[in-house]
């Protein structure tokens, strides 16, 4: 780990902005791997009746302050099959090095822009960046439950000539809003496309001292 010392020796002032965002990086990522290792030491103490250690096994992830790779213990339940509980609690996904972080920021990216630009831009905000194709793979795993249910429904409406029952109620006061936002496509021909919502209520109710909300 650099030392302040050891940074200002070596330090451009041309650059410093980013020359201090690099240090306080690599403190991040040290912290970082030493913080989910000592959670792994609390889970072995915290386990469930029957998983067994059968060893130590390393992993690699991509976070917001850059990659590191972190030692975690694989269990054994009584099945026999293999679970990492540090990957439970965390949220992380088997078949992604993404952590739940840049998950995120790369959903709020690719709803906004084509892949090509997202990797860009995160290639400016953080250390190692990702890829357009990680970026593509993260947004199909989000999109594909909703767009298979989608999919289902729209084929038993087809077969039956009807859709799900959503149940019949009175009210009193009916409000409905809707309006429509613009957002870029993707291997399509128009560039962009426009998606429509709405919402309707009764009412208005006081939640939890933050004014009024739709009831």
């Amino acid at each position: 780990m650099t030392s302040l010392e050891q940074l200002a020796e070596s330090f451009n002032i041309q650059d410093w902005e980013k020359e201090v965002l690099s240090w306080v990086w690599e403190q991040a990522r040290t912290v970082g791997k030493l913080l989910l290792e000592k959670m792994d030491d609390v889970l072995l103490q915290k386990r469930g009746v029957g998983l067994v250690v059968e060893g130590l096994r390393e992993r690699r992830l991509i976070t917001r302050f850059g990659d590191i790779t972190i030692r975690r213990r694989l269990y054994r339940d009584r099945r026999g099959e293999g679970r990492f509980l540090l990957d439970e609690a965390l949220g992380l996904d088997r078949r992604s090095p993404v952590s739940p972080g840049v998950r995120e920021l790369c959903m709020l990216l690719a709803s906004l822009l084509p892949f090509g630009k997202c990797e860009e831009v995160l290639r400016h905000i953080l250390p190692a960046g990702v890829s357009h194709t990680t970026i593509h793979r993260q947004m199909a795993r989000v999109t594909e439950p909703c767009l298979a249910q989608e999919e289902k429904e729209i084929s038993q409406f087809r077969r039956e000539g009807k859709a799900n029952p959503s149940g019949k109620q009175t009210a009193p006061l009916l409000l409905i809003e809707a309006d429509g936002v613009n957002v870029a496509l993707q291997r399509e021909k128009e560039k962009k496309g426009e998606i429509k919502a709405g919402i309707a209520y009764e009412g208005w109710k006081e939640v939890g001292g933050k004014g009024a909300l739709p009831a």
